[in-house]
């Protein structure tokens, strides 16, 4: 089984850095930052929710799109790990997010502030990557 998530892992990490990348995602849930437990623990149910992400192929510029709206983030720092990307990006209305390919988990994360700077983190369930 770890032979096959390692597999997994690195065609994952292939096919990021070598064409335009699509995810497709199945679900959704958003966690709350706890300043007393310093986690996110406050999370809503997940829901269902078809997403797609694409990454072009210079990994510039990432859009997500949902039945309702598309968001374009411009990528302006990006640090690779063993088991997931981080992207720092910037959208097309100028708010701040971390992005994070979670590949072990199978997990697109974005991570942000509200209006009134409470951090929280939406969690979207990867379906397939194609």
């Amino acid at each position: 089984m770890k032979q096959l998530l390692f597999i997994a892992i690195l065609s994952f990490f292939s096919f990021i850095s070598a064409a335009q990348t699509s995810i497709s995602c199945k679900s959704r849930e958003t966690c709350w930052w706890n300043v007393d437990s310093e986690q996110f623990d406050i999370c809503s149910d997940a829901v269902f929710d078809n997403s797609l992400f694409v990454m072009n192929e210079n990994e510039d510029m990432l859009v997500h799109k949902t039945s309702d709206m598309t968001s374009t983030y411009y990528v302006t720092t990006s640090e690779s790990e063993e088991d997931y990307i981080t992207y720092e990006v910037v959208s097309d209305v100028g708010n701040e997010y971390t992005v994070i390919f979670d590949v072990q988990r199978m997990l697109v994360k974005f991570m942000g502030t509200d209006d009134e700077g409470d951090i929280y983190l939406t969690m979207y369930a990867i379906k397939s990557v194609f």
